[in-house]
């Protein structure tokens, strides 16, 4: 700034010495009339504008560069979309061995009458008064119940063991998995290798005669013979 200032007063100095008679060619004797102060006092205000300029320019650029010198924080941006876990199905090591149940034959018998108890209840009136005083009598064990055997099942034919061996020869062998009887004939019903039968129908050469409490009677050939359930 120095240096404009300092070039800016030389150039002034020149003008003034300068004659206006050797500018404008008039000869020397004429009186030349100094030149009005205004241009000098607009000199000095461009001169002190172009300072002014210069000034704000210089503070300007050393704003900027200080505020380009300095470090920018970055903001990470939120992920609108989380990004799924990727999740590994481990394969099973061992193969699974089917599980094999078996199915145990079934026997419902319908219609039974309920358990009679064989120790009655003595009557109210037979209960003996508590004696008091040494005199009083140890309680007597009550006895036990007796126990009724069951008459033996008669189906009226020969059991399957007790065929000869020639018929068992030719029969097929025999599974009865469900056994359900009924007073009532319409209810009875029987599954034998694995086909439910009732009275009266016929499983290949076998027909089902009937249906007892313990078994089935079936007929083979004209010869009949009983097939016992379980627990018959």
């Amino acid at each position: 700034m120095s240096y404009i200032l300092d070039a800016l007063k030389q150039s002034e100095r020149q003008r003034g010495r300068q004659t206006p008679s050797a500018e404008m060619g008039i000869p020397a004797g004429t009186a030349v009339v100094p030149p009005a102060p205004r241009s000098r006092r607009r000199l000095w205000w461009l001169l002190a504008g172009v300072l002014l300029a210069l000034m704000l320019g210089y503070g300007l650029g050393k704003i900027g560069a200080s505020w380009l010198q300095a470090p920018q924080q970055v903001i990470p941006l939120p992920n609108p979309y989380p990004v799924p876990e990727e999740t590994t199905v481990a394969a099973p090591t061992t193969a699974r061995t089917p599980i094999v149940i078996d199915s145990a034959p079934v026997r419902i018998l319908l219609d039974d009458p309920p358990a009679l108890s064989m120790n009655p209840a003595p009557p109210a009136g037979d209960t003996d008064a508590p004696t008091t005083g040494s005199a009083q009598s140890e309680p007597m064990p009550s006895p036990e119940p007796a126990v009724i055997p069951e008459p033996e099942f008669d189906p009226g034919v020969p059991d399957l063991r007790e065929l000869p061996a020639s018929i068992r020869a030719k029969l097929p062998e025999l599974s009865l998995s469900v056994h359900i009887y009924s007073k009532t004939a319409s209810s009875r019903m029987a599954s034998i290798n694995g086909q439910m039968l009732r009275e009266g129908q016929q499983l290949g050469s076998l027909r089902l005669q009937s249906i007892t409490p313990r078994g089935v009677i079936l007929s083979f050939e004209g010869k009949e013979f009983h097939l016992k359930s379980v627990g018959g």
